[in-house]
């Protein structure tokens, strides 16, 4: 039975000597909590505190009574160790309290300790009561939350006392309350004497006061605090793990790395979620290694086959990966896999892709393919995008088409971005024909396209002149929530453009408006593209207009268009004025352009411009073709210009030209 203490509501039991003699035995070689005692000379008797949490492993063989208990001295356990010191044990962080028990506490009476030997008992204590006061006073004072000028002036006064010592609830209240109310400087004032009096706070205490301390970036508070708590070796690996991953948090990797070092320096064992922190910060900053120590005095420690193992193995894996040693990774693997610890998808997206990136396709696809044999699939979609994207370059679209019916067929729906890496890959190595296939092949799979696809196949679908298959694509398109897909409607209304049905290119142009999709220029050129083949220069120009008032800047195509326009109605004036804004804005010459503004000076016999015009185009190192290389050399001669024939001559003739013209 536990006799509980009036003021901290905490519990003691009574024991004898040997027993307390036997307990030290057994506590220098074991993890549990560490205690003290208190004897008077040859007493045969006493009381000692025991925390709750541990009580059934302290409980004594037998059982002992108290029958007129006036006294009761409590002395704390897992604070300091029992000492023995020139043939006496001594005292170590006592706290007592008076109490009269209105029942026996047990029943045997014949051992109970008399009340005068307790009464001496609590003389021998000498100032537990003002220990027990201090702590009393503590609470009531941060009760009233005051300042951190106050708090410091209360610690500092309470120092002055020759019997201030502090205690476990003391310090864990005190702890709480600092971190709590962020008062850093305090926490810094108090740290050594938690070293200095033993008075460590609970694990979880002092864990979210270091890590709160990280947090707010007070690293040398944090430093200070776990100099102290580092002499509790029971509970220092927790707090030290803590402290590692704010550090990580915060992507300072080498404090971690420091904070380990520091650690073992210290003799503390470090444990599994430890190892686990200071991998993974070696990893990010590089050090393959230490890494490889740190992981070879994991493994002489045993791993085992727990799910810190696994984390350990991952941490180690992903080192390995990032250093270049994927294959090692994979012997990793296969190690971790013999002790019985089951890989998982983290394993495989970390390994496969540098598997890719080292040039081993082969193994990497045995790799996905275990993975999906295993139902163990990864769950980044970067890994299948790589193999695709790798089988693709390497001029195998069918062998990515593989891998995505694979994926399918083990349940991972894959994205749009791989969907139109085949689609796309097909089109660039088969053409838009094969393209277009792949496109129902991945549809029949049941995998959905996204935007990027269903545009990949309406754009094979122009090339292929399928006007009725692309406007198909397009209703599933906004059928599938796609139908504001600008690329897409473009498309369609250039293909219209090529067939002459400039009446249904404006009314899919109503059809993007209506959608609320805002028409870009290449929907524009378009428009202008197809006005332009008909001659239709009312509707260009107000096609123009619209751009302007929209906002949209006309780009290289879109003057050309509309310059196009012009010239099959021979409004010369207006082809020259167009392309004097083109050049004003800073445009620059293509071929395309270049031929319809030759056309347009020639025809309307603009010579000195057209000299003028071949000056732009020699300096934006546009080459002319025969065709209009033959156009100018008619113009000139016909204009009787000798000497500027020989110039176009010496600058861009040849003797097989000449021959040609």
């Amino acid at each position: 039975r536990l006799i509980r203490h009036p003021v901290s509501g905490q519990r003691g039991i009574p024991v004898s000597l040997s027993t307390i003699a036997t307990w030290q035995k057994i506590d220098s070689h074991s993890p549990h909590p560490q205690f003290s005692l208190l004897s008077q000379g040859g007493g045969k008797m006493a009381v000692a505190y025991v925390e709750h949490p541990f009580h059934h492993l302290y409980h004594p063989p037998f059982r002992l009574g108290i029958s007129s208990l006036t006294t009761a001295t409590f002395v704390t356990l897992s604070r300091q160790r029992l000492s023995r010191k020139d043939g006496a044990f001594h005292l170590s962080n006592v706290v007592s309290a008076c109490g009269s028990p209105s029942v026996p506490i047990l029943d045997d009476s014949a051992n109970a300790i008399p009340a005068a030997e307790v009464r001496h008992l609590h003389a021998e204590a000498g100032g537990s009561g003002a220990r027990q006061n201090f702590g009393q006073r503590l609470q009531d004072f941060l009760r009233q939350e005051p300042n951190e000028e106050s708090v410091l002036d209360f610690y500092r006064e309470a120092k002055k006392d020759p019997n201030f010592f502090l205690d476990f609830l003391s310090t864990n209240f005190l702890i709480s309350f600092l971190t709590k109310s962020e008062q850093w400087r305090n926490i810094s004032e108090i740290a050594p004497d938690i070293g200095i009096c033993l008075a460590f706070p609970g694990s979880s205490t002092g864990s979210k006061a270091v890590r709160l301390c990280i947090s707010s970036r007070k690293f040398r508070v944090a430093d200070a605090l776990l100099d102290s708590l580092a002499k509790n070796r029971r509970t220092a690996a927790r707090e030290f793990a803590s402290a590692m991953k704010g550090y990580n948090e915060l992507h300072m990797y080498g404090s971690t790395v420091s904070l380990y070092d520091r650690m073992v320096s210290f003799g503390i064992e470090p444990d599994f979620l430890c190892y686990r922190l200071v991998l993974e910060a070696l990893e990010k900053s590089d050090e393959t290694d230490k890494a490889a120590r740190v992981f070879e005095e994991i493994r002489s420690r045993g791993l085992g086959s727990s799910s810190e193992a696994k984390s350990i193995y991952l941490a180690f894996c992903r080192t390995l990966v990032q250093s270049g040693r994927a294959t090692q990774g994979v012997e990793l693997v296969r190690e971790m896999e013999s002790s019985g610890v089951e890989p998982d998808h983290r394993f495989y997206a970390c390994l496969i892709p540098s598997l890719v990136a080292e040039g081993r396709p082969k193994e990497a696809e045995a790799l996905l393919s275990e993975s999906l044999a295993k139902r163990h699939p990864p769950k980044d979609q970067t890994v299948f995008l790589r193999l695709v994207s790798l089988r693709v370059d390497s001029d195998s679209p069918e062998k990515a088409m593989e891998i995505v019916a694979a994926a399918k067929n083990s349940g991972v729906m894959l994205t749009d971005c791989v969907l139109s890496v085949v689609v796309g890959g097909h089109a660039r190595r088969r053409g838009p024909r094969a393209a277009l296939e792949a496109f129902d092949q991945l549809t029949s799979l049941g995998l959905r396209p996204g935007q990027v696809t269903y545009s990949m196949a309406v754009g094979a679908c122009a090339r292929l002149g399928l006007t009725a298959r692309a406007e198909s694509l397009l209703v599933e398109m906004q059928a599938s929530g796609y139908g504001r897909c600008v690329f897409a409607y473009a498309i369609v209304i250039r293909l219209y453009g090529r067939e002459g049905r400039s009446g249904d290119a404006l009314r899919m142009l109503g059809v993007m408006k209506a959608k609320g999709c805002r028409p870009n220029v290449w929907v524009y050129n378009a428009l202008l593209d197809v006005y332009g083949r008909d001659g239709n220069v009312r509707q260009a120009e107000r096609l123009w207009n619209e751009m302007r008032a929209r906002k949209v800047r006309p780009d290289r195509a879109s003057y050309t268009s509309l310059i196009g326009a012009y010239a099959r109605v021979k409004d010369y004036e207006a082809c020259v004025r167009v392309y004097s804004e083109f050049k004003g804005s800073g445009g620059r010459l293509d071929r395309t352009l270049a031929a319809v503004m030759v056309g347009v000076l020639s025809k309307s016999t603009r010579v000195d411009q057209l000299i003028r015009f071949l000056g732009d185009v020699k300096d934006h190192g546009v080459g002319l073709d025969a065709r209009l290389y033959r156009s100018t050399l008619y113009a000139l001669k016909d204009a009787g210009l000798q000497a500027q024939l020989k110039r176009f001559l010496q600058s861009f003739g040849t003797k097989a030209k000449l021959g040609d013209a």
